[in-house]
């Protein structure tokens, strides 16, 4: 997992045009952000985060904004949720809560200032927003993500906090386990991202799938990575070649 450093000017600066100009036109509520602006805050956030998701490491074509903070949260469990998350102080725009908040006729609060805040948004894949929901979570991308680590078989190690349930238990389905255990073999058999990136049709593929399982027959299931759709999802995991290539430069495992 990489570190997501809120701190760069340069993506804090393009992000902040876009929810400045927002603001500036009352409008403080993402359900109110339109098509255009939502892409745009997506494209700052996939190059900050160098084109993965937050939480799974997957590669994103579009992905989706995710709030770590939740749209929901109120005014009076923001401050136990900053205290305890280690969030940064731009997790709420410069603009103060009430110029943010705003009462409906009924009398509930319908946003917040971290709705379009920079600091609080973070881009995803859809099933890991979808796994997160409207849960508080600790976000540890924002401060310690070497906590983290991947085991030869996939498994990914993280602190007991870190996230909420449902995203710890989706990071450690079988099925994820699977294609970060795919890139330790490949690795560990010389086998480089770039030959897989490479490789278009399924001669070439079982080619490199049987150097990577260091066998010639291949069991049905390691046979059908080479079809187009396992190939892709594997080629979009490519992250972790990098992750078990520096490991074993470290001599971590």
């Amino acid at each position: 997992m990489q570190y997501i450093d809120k701190s760069s000017l340069i993506y804090s600066s393009r992000f902040n045009s876009i929810s400045n100009r927002l603001l500036d036109t009352n409008t403080n509520s993402y359900k109110d952000v339109g098509d255009a602006d939502r892409a745009a805050m997506k494209d700052v956030l996939r190059d900050e985060q160098n084109g993965f998701c937050a939480y799974c490491m997957q590669s994103l074509i579009t992905g989706t904004n995710d709030h770590i903070i939740p749209r929901s949260v109120n005014v009076r469990r923001f401050p136990a949720l900053i205290r305890q998350g280690n969030y940064r102080h731009d997790i709420v725009h410069t603009h103060s809560w009430s110029r943010a908040v705003h009462i409906s006729a009924n009398g509930q609060v319908k946003y917040y200032p971290h709705d379009i805040a920079y600091g609080n948004l973070v881009l995803t894949c859809e099933e890991c927003n979808s796994r997160k929901d409207n849960k508080e979570i600790k976000p540890i991308f924002f401060n310690n993500p070497t906590e983290v680590s991947y085991n030869a078989d996939g498994k990914m190690k993280m602190p007991a906090n870190a996230f909420c349930e449902e995203i710890r238990a989706y990071l450690n389905e079988t099925a994820n386990c699977k294609w970060r255990c795919l890139w330790y073999k490949a690795q560990n058999a010389g086998v480089t991202d770039v030959q897989i990136c490479n490789a278009t049709d399924k001669i070439a593929r079982t080619k490199l799938l049987r150097q990577i399982f260091g066998r010639e027959d291949l069991t049905v299931d390691q046979f059908r990575l080479a079809n187009d759709s396992n190939w892709n999802l594997l080629v979009s995991f490519r992250w972790f070649y990098h992750y078990f290539q520096l490991s074993a430069q470290n001599g971590l495992r």
